[in-house]
């Protein structure tokens, strides 16, 4: 791993294995190919979370015979300390038009960067616009976002790996955990 690991591996619960997610990934990937028919959608992929789901995601999609166009896009939810509104990075959308799009994040909580990209993709005016996560938390809804694939629905706790991080770290556990707060340090 990268950098100083500030977080104690003890307090970690892993919740989902890195097996149950690898399958969970491929569930959803035959789903979207027989959803998608035989077009080739673009994905369009909120980073920095979303870049290991939605590779594991495109290569799945890949064994299934589609191949998606790839565009990444940033969103900035910052200010210091303080979360803003999200401002999403520059995004052509007018190479959607009248084409398939799925908008692939690793975690829907609130909500707000999800709708935020959806309603500038829809923009573009494509054909279809479908909404793939890893990880769907309603206890912190605060967007009444459509989500059409999700991979897991989770309740509470700070949920780390397959792309999701604390404070930029363990993006790369192939498992889902949660920080146990009950441990302390």
């Amino acid at each position: 791993m990268k950098g100083t690991m500030h977080v104690n591996a003890a307090r970690l619960r892993v919740i989902v294995s890195a097996g149950e997610v690898r399958e969970r990934v491929a569930g959803l990937a035959r789903k979207l190919a027989r959803e998608l028919g035989d077009s080739s959608p673009f994905f369009v992929v909120i980073e920095k979370g979303g870049r290991v789901f939605g590779a594991w995601l495109d290569r799945a999609l890949r064994a299934c015979g589609h191949t998606p166009l790839c565009i990444h896009v940033s969103v900035r939810r910052t200010e210091g300390q303080r979360l803003v509104e999200p401002v999403v990075g520059s995004l052509d959308t007018t190479q959607f038009a009248e084409r398939e799009v799925v908008i692939v994040d690793d975690i829907c909580d609130e909500g707000r960067t999800l709708e935020s990209v959806l309603h500038l993709v829809q923009g573009g005016r494509p054909r279809k616009v479908v909404t793939a996560v890893l990880v769907s938390k309603l206890e912190r809804r605060i967007s009444p976002v459509r989500l059409d694939h999700v991979g897991f629905t989770l309740a509470t706790g700070w949920v780390v790996g397959c792309g999701m991080d604390l404070d930029g770290e363990l993006r790369d556990l192939e498992h889902l955990a949660i920080l146990d707060e009950s441990s302390g340090e």
